[in-house]
This record gives C-alpha cells, structure tokens and sequence, in this order.
C-alpha cells in the first residue's frame, strides 16, 4: 500500500475521496452508531482527543495552544486511516 502524506498545507488527506480535503469537510461525514472491535479500543481515548481540541480552541493567541489544537486534529486523521486500514485487512466494514 503506497504511504499517502497525511496533511497538506492545512488540508487533510480523506482516503475515502483519496484527495485532500478541509479539516471541516473531513469532520462533515455522518455520525455513526455502531462500532468495530478495532473502534472499540480507541472510542474513548478520540472522545478525549476531541475535548482537548476544543480546549486549546479557546486560546487562539497562544502559539503553544495553537500548535498543539493543529498535531491533536492531525492526530485523530492518522488514528482515523488507521483504523481503516485495520479494519480493511481484518476483512471488517463499519460502513
């Protein structure tokens, strides 16, 4: 599988649409109910990740919480291909 760049001056790679896209297009698609086991692990810590996201929003100013807001959105695109990939070579769909 060829190593696909996951950001690109602020656009995030979607490896459903295989270009890159908005981080507000990326977060667009649809909530989902249900689960895999390889989602299973990681739903709390990303619930997490979410709410530290949105703490570093509120200081805007501030180049430490600036930079840390951009690493923890790129974080969850990796966590995000790489449950994709898990569940691709497991066999599994969570479409």
């Amino acid at each position: 599988m060829k190593e696909v760049e996951t950001c690109y001056h602020g656009r995030f790679w979607d490896h459903t649409k295989k270009e890159f896209v908005s981080w507000n297009e990326l977060m667009q698609k649809p909530k989902r109910t249900f689960t895999t086991e390889v989602r299973k692990d990681w739903q709390d810590m990303i619930a997490e990740t979410l709410k530290a996201i949105d703490r570093h929003a509120k200081y805007k100013e501030d180049d430490f919480h600036t930079r840390s807001y951009y690493i923890l959105k790129q974080y969850l695109v990796d966590i995000k291909n790489w449950i994709h990939s898990e569940e691709q070579k497991r066999g599994m769909k969570n479409e």
